[in-house]
């Protein structure tokens, strides 16, 4: 039986995540088109894909760790530096989707907040976590007899 190669598994391996991110990019650009256009439904599917791919490219990023563990200059060898400038450049990217989602959300989150606030006032009492922090009170329930 034929052993192969760190190098070969390395390069292997690098290649499977170069595909994940492929996948886990185009899911992200069906997420923001879901959270742009209100289709919790398909939103639902996409982060449950984007959760599998994810869990499939930390174990690759484990099976990495272990088959580069003595040897980081394997990563200068010319047929897998490509791969690696790919995988690290995907990476960047589906990064900085993320953040550009995260502050899309949290800007319409306060938008949100502060149009509720305006229209339905709540309670002020002061609370508190149990570790002292200062907290929001909830919102009272409101019923909008419309579809935004």
């Amino acid at each position: 039986m034929q052993e192969i190669s760190r190098e070969n598994q390395l390069l292997t391996i690098l290649k499977s995540q170069d595909q994940i991110l492929d996948c886990m990019l185009r899911e992200q650009d069906v997420i923001h088109e879901c959270v742009r256009n209100r289709t919790w439904n398909t939103l639902e599917n996409s982060l449950s894909n984007m959760e599998t791919y994810s869990d499939a490219f930390v174990k690759l990023d484990d099976e990495r760790m272990v088959v580069s563990k003595d040897g980081s200059d394997m990563y200068f060898l010319p047929e897998i530096a490509p791969v690696l400038a790919s995988v690290r450049t995907k990476l960047t990217r589906s990064k900085i989707e993320n953040e550009a989602l995260s502050s899309y959300v949290h800007a319409t989150q306060d938008f949100l907040d502060e149009v509720l606030e305006e229209c339905v006032p709540q309670e002020r009492n002061t609370l508190y976590t149990n570790k002292g922090y200062l907290k929001k009170p909830e919102r009272q329930s409101l019923l909008v007899n419309r579809l935004f």
